[in-house]
């Protein structure tokens, strides 16, 4: 017998779940109701099985940030740029309209907020060294684009974000004070990142 999705209920899931539902509507075109099919979401698409599985290892995390910061309040003066942002340092020489692939590099949500630029990284890992390794890429980056008019956020699912802030400031302590968002705050993710516009939320 197919599975359906008679057993989700958005309200019993919280605001969470019925917000991540709308990101894979959104991306699939497909009304998550009672009675809906999961082959349904490949045909809405033409979506091949690897790229479903692939939306489920992470690419909904992605698309739930980019979801989270919009739905922030404008007076905040955070604007949206992009998800899945490709970004490029060097141009190709002779040829001023490419990147040089060495230097081309990507942003899974990007935002500026006046003069600063905001890259957002998402991992659905909970693992500290893979954690760590995506906030520290993060940071370079941002600084070679940048500098100190950036800020860096990672938004991951590790238990306590406060000791990958630690790291990333002593690495980068000169220039670079990152955000990061673990597993406890993802559920608020935009009251998160709006504590840190105010500043009235710590690092982590």
């Amino acid at each position: 017998m197919a599975a359906t999705f008679e057993e989700t209920d958005r309200s019993s899931g919280g605001p969470l779940l019925a917000r991540l539902l709308a990101t894979l509507e959104d991306e699939s075109g497909v009304i998550c109701r009672p009675g809906t099919q999961p082959a349904d979401f490949t045909a809405a698409l033409d979506w091949h099985a690897g790229e479903f599985v692939e939306w489920l290892r992470g690419r909904w995390l992605e698309q739930l940030t980019y979801a989270e910061v919009g739905r922030l309040p404008e007076a905040f003066g955070l604007r949206l740029v992009g998800a899945s942002v490709r970004c490029g340092l060097e141009q190709t020489a002779g040829d001023p309209t490419t990147v040089d692939t060495e230097t081309e590099f990507e942003f899974d949500v990007l935002a500026v907020r006046g003069q600063r630029l905001w890259g957002f990284s998402c991992t659905t890992s909970s693992v500290r060294a893979l954690c760590k390794t995506k906030l520290f890429e993060a940071c370079h980056r941002l600084a070679q684009m940048g500098g100190s008019e950036t800020q860096a956020v990672l938004v991951c699912a590790h238990a306590r974000p406060e000791e990958i802030v630690k790291q990333a400031r002593t690495r980068f302590v000169s220039h670079v004070h990152p955000f990061v968002c673990g597993s406890t705050d993802l559920p608020n993710l935009a009251e998160w990142v709006q504590a840190r516009l105010t500043g009235s939320g710590s690092a982590a």
